[in-house]
């Protein structure tokens, strides 16, 4: 999720998709293969369809050219060799707004994205399917938690956008209502946060 080109790495090394995270896998190999191979529309998708079938065996549920169309046609560079410091205060303002380590993993990880992502008025977009699978949460509990975020000013939504076809991974937009200051004694890379959330998050 922080480091997209880490994501992407990851799925030529042997990463299988999902039913619930294909969209995103088909969305960051299209942005790889063109904007970082030089590839063009057409050519993007037959390898991605080539590489699910012959590298990793799998067979996309969804259309994979609508995807690499609608991920071509919004450039943005994929992020990489990104390093997202947390820090006491950020610790501390989850600490006592949750009590479960694993909505306290959930907030950890909005904050941490956000770090990255978010405008300088703290608003970012960000895929809840995403943020569940980076976080080996389930789906259905990240969505019970959003309110919890919301009610305890952690986060505030301010709009999801509308799918145009089933397939496609709804994206929320939210404002962080805590500061963003990156930097800190701990540090996020490659997208690794399971031994921070261990570690913090012990009591």
């Amino acid at each position: 999720m922080i480091d997209e080109m880490a994501e992407v790495r990851a799925y030529l090394a042997g990463k299988k998709p999902t039913a619930r995270t294909e969209y995103r896998c088909i969305y960051l190999l299209a942005r790889y293969y063109v904007y970082c191979c030089g590839m063009d529309e057409p050519t993007a998708t037959n390898k991605i369809l080539d590489w699910g079938r012959h590298e990793v065996g799998y067979e996309f549920s969804i259309r994979v050219s609508r995807v690499v169309y609608y991920a071509i046609h919004k450039p943005r560079p994929l992020r990489e060799n990104v390093t997202v410091y947390i820090n006491d205060d950020d610790i501390a303002e989850i600490k006592t707004r949750f009590a479960k380590k694993k909505i306290r993993t959930f907030a950890l990880g909005m904050l941490a994205y956000a770090k990255c992502a978010a405008d300088e008025d703290g608003v970012f977009d960000v895929s809840i399917v995403g943020m569940a699978d980076w976080l080996g949460l389930t789906l259905s509990s990240v969505r019970r938690w959003l309110p919890i975020l919301e009610e305890n000013g952690f986060i505030q939504k301010i709009t999801q956008r509308k799918r145009k076809k089933k397939f496609r991974t709804p994206i929320s937009k939210f404002k962080m209502l805590i500061p963003l200051v990156n930097e800190g004694a701990y540090e996020i890379r490659e997208n690794d946060i399971t031994d921070l959330v261990d570690t913090v998050f012990t009591d």
